[in-house]
Order: structure tokens, then C-alpha cells, then sequence
């Protein structure tokens, strides 16, 4: 309304209904996709530490590691995972193929991380092995490898409508639901629960917990948002996030 200089809803509703492209700027600025690579440092390494050996070493041949990175932005974080899991796979002999899906709600930033190009201050969060290992250095900016790129799927989803993926060995879904109601924020802690192998793992940002969920996941490291799905009494078929909400299809380019 202040951008627009409407003095009250009434009018603001009304400038929607003449302005085709209104409710999309106003949505635009509603999403908030900050994130860099390996936010929260600790918290990946206690990942690396503590939940990728489980894993990795409950597969059996021909199985595959798969990893939802809900509410991804622009890409950072699923690089981030990405990279922790090829490391490790790197050192077995014979490992497991990966599989990253990772999703956001924001096209834009779908494009940006599907593009794979960083500006060359990400070196400031990512080692210069890592650097050497995923990314080359184009013009300027950094360009994830295909080494890398190829072991992400990422996808324009709608987290709180769109069907969830499925047999999955971990979620993770960091800074999101700081901004959800308990409502919404339970509905989708039950999903996550769902979509998850058993005993499998979930990783939240550093201000949110599973306290409404202590019946769906154990701490594995409270600390650091790391927890494992406990053993529960499953729904039938998956809990919807949205009330009354008509699943649409997921765009899996």
C-alpha cells in the first residue's frame, strides 16, 4: 500500500483486480531467500560427522541416497549437501548413487540455482579444495561442475500444496518454518515424517525445533536441528499440508 500510495485494503484490492502483474510483484516481495553456502557451519559439520555415515552405510547395492532440500532459493544449500554427500561417497568403494531434489516455491530462484553461477565471494564460505573439486571460475564468478550439477534435480514446487517426493534418507528444511503457523508448521512436520525411510533424518535452521512433533522425531543433535524419525502409526496416504488443498503438478525439469 505504501509503495503504491493506497490509503487503505479496500483500495489496495481494488488496484489487484486492474493490475495483472500486482499480486505477483506483491508475492515477489513477500519470499525471502537469503542463504549462502554452508550457513551455519556447525551445523554441517555435525551433519558430515554424525548423520551421512548412517546413511551411507544402511545401503545396500543398488540403492541410491536420496535428499530433499525443501525451500532451496537460489541453490546454495542443496550445493552445499551435495557436496558433503560426493565427498563421502568418495570415500567407499563402492558407493551409492546420490540424488539431491531440491525446491522452492520461487521461479526466479529455481533459474539461478538450476544456472549454477555464484559470484566469486562464495569463497568465503566454500573451502578452496571444494572450489578446485566442484566449481570453475568463469569471468569472475564461480560455475558449479557437472561433477556436481548432474546429482541435483531442481524443481518449482509449492511446498504447502504440490505433492511431496518420497523414500527419502533425509529433508532438509532450514529457515522456513520460523515464518509458518503452528498449524502449518505441524502439517508439515507430519509430511516430512511421511516422505522419510524409517529411522531416516531431517535437518531444520538454527531457530527452529520439532517440539510440536516430539511424537514424529528424536534428537540426534538438538544442538544443531539434526533429528531422526521416530517409529509411528502412519496415515494411510500423505497428511496434506493444506487443508482441502488440490495437489498441482511439480515441474521436474
Amino acid at each position: 500500500m505504501q509503495v503504491r500510495g493506497l490509503p487503505d485494503l479496500p483500495s489496495y484490492y481494488a488496484l489487484q483486480q486492474q493490475d495483472a502483474g500486482e499480486s505477483r510483484a506483491l508475492f515477489n516481495d513477500l519470499l525471502i531467500g537469503v542463504t549462502q553456502f554452508f550457513r551455519d557451519r556447525e551445523a554441517f559439520a555435525a551433519l558430515e560427522q554424525t548423520v551421512l555415515p548412517h546413511i551411507f552405510h544402511a545401503k545396500q547395492p543398488g540403492e541410491s541416497v536420496r535428499v530433499w532440500v525443501a525451500a532451496c532459493s537460489t541453490g546454495e544449500e542443496a550445493y552445499s549437501i551435495a557436496m558433503l554427500l560426493a565427498d563421502y561417497a568418495a570415500t567407499l568403494a563402492d558407493p551409492p548413487a546420490i540424488q539431491v531434489l531440491a525446491s522452492d516455491i520461487d521461479a526466479q530462484a529455481i533459474q539461478t540455482a538450476r544456472a549454477g553461477r555464484y559470484p566469486a565471494s562464495i569463497a568465503d564460505n566454500v573451502s578452496p579444495e571444494r572450489l578446485q573439486r566442484y566449481f570453475t571460475l568463469e569471468n569472475g564468478a564461480y560455475k558449479v561442475r557437472k561433477v556436481l550439477r548432474e546429482k541435483i534435480l531442481f524443481a518449482e514446487h509449492n511446498l504447502l500444496y504440490d505433492p511431496a517426493f518420497s523414500a527419502l534418507d533425509m529433508v532438509s528444511c532450514r529457515n522456513l518454518l520460523i515464518y509458518l503457523n503452528q498449524e502449518i508448521h505441524g502439517k508439515l512436520l507430519e509430511m516430512f515424517h511421511f516422505v522419510l525411510r524409517p529411522e531416516r533424518f531431517l535437518m531444520l535452521g538454527s531457530a527452529e525445533t520439532v517440539d510440536d512433533a516430539a511424537h514424529l522425531f528424536g534428537p540426534v543433535n538438538a544442538a544443531m536441528r539434526l533429528y531422526q524419525a521416530l517409529p509411528a502409526a502412519r496415515p494411510a496416504r500423505e497428511p496434506s499440508a493444506a487443508p482441502n488443498a488440490q495437489p498441482d503438478a511439480c515441474d521436474l525439469r
